[in-house]
């Protein structure tokens, strides 16, 4: 059976605003930024992200509020086909989504641990206040009345569909979220999800890395043969495997976009099988 809104990939986008980092790690970024005299660019950051070998997870605040519920921050990717994807980029304000991304097979993520998200609860979702089980002070949690345990929250957005006062509908998105359950860096204060380094137990047979330009597309490539057996960005003698280096291939807009001018059906297992990536 032939399914056009499904897709064999998930994606994560790669925001303007870098929401793989936060705290001091965002400011240090900063900091960096500034001394070098660059702007804080989408491809900026996938380089960073390619250099640490991981993709950090994140509480995805908005307006200084977490919109991650739960004990243990995420790392969002969406389930939408690559036509829908390459729509919703030119709805969507870059601060949340553009060009560049980074996917991985929706099976072997599963495997690693992604769920879809929960759209909205049965009962009406309260969060937990002080003297209810699961209130944690500093985390955003929804109360043990609302049916879902706080080790599952992660996957709980907020849904209020054809509401006249605060409608909230999120549901195009066809959203995944991935924890870190396994604390793989526990011992150096890192939660995320590792793609190129040695030691981690996570096997991707390929990750493909969305970029705009064939000019970046080249810089990538030529970062990702330096790469291996060199150590993470991040430190802690976290080397890159070659093996895993090799799993990554690059893919510039352009082609996807000529691809779906000609087939708007057209999904990443499509250009696989056409030799892009």
């Amino acid at each position: 059976m032939i399914r056009y809104d499904t897709t064999k990939w998930l994606t994560h986008f790669i925001h303007q605003e870098n929401k793989d980092l936060s705290g001091d790690e965002f400011f240090e970024e900063i900091l960096s930024i500034i001394r070098n005299g660059n702007q804080n660019t989408p491809f900026l950051i996938l380089k960073q992200i390619l250099t640490d070998g991981y993709l950090r997870c994140s509480w995805s605040e908005r307006s200084g509020k977490r919109t991650i519920y739960g004990l243990r921050p995420a790392i969002c990717f969406t389930e939408m086909p690559l036509g829908a994807i390459a729509e919703y980029v030119k709805q969507r304000d870059k601060k949340y989504v553009s060009e560049y991304g980074i996917a991985f097979l929706k099976e072997e993520l599963f495997r690693a641990g992604a769920r879809p998200v929960i759209y909205g609860l049965t009962s009406d979702p309260k969060e937990a206040s002080e003297g209810d089980e699961f209130f944690r002070d500093g985390f955003r949690n929804l109360s043990s009345a609302s049916g879902i345990g706080p080790s599952e929250q992660y996957r709980y957005v907020s849904t209020n569909l054809g509401g006249n006062l605060n409608p909230i509908d999120w549901t195009h998105e066809r959203e995944w979220r991935w924890i870190d359950n396994l604390d793989w860096l526990e011992d150096f204060l890192i939660q995320g999800l590792p793609f190129s380094i040695k030691r981690s137990s996570y096997t991707f047979s390929k990750v493909i890395i969305m970029v705009k330009t064939s000019k970046e597309k080249e810089e990538l490539t030529n970062l990702l043969k330096q790469l291996p057996d060199q150590e993470s960005a991040a430190g802690g003698q976290l080397q890159h495997s070659q093996v895993k280096c090799e799993k990554i291939k690059i893919l510039e807009s352009s082609i996807w976009e000529k691809a779906l001018s000609e087939n708007e059906t057209v999904k990443l297992e499509d250009l696989e099988e056409l030799g892009y990536v």
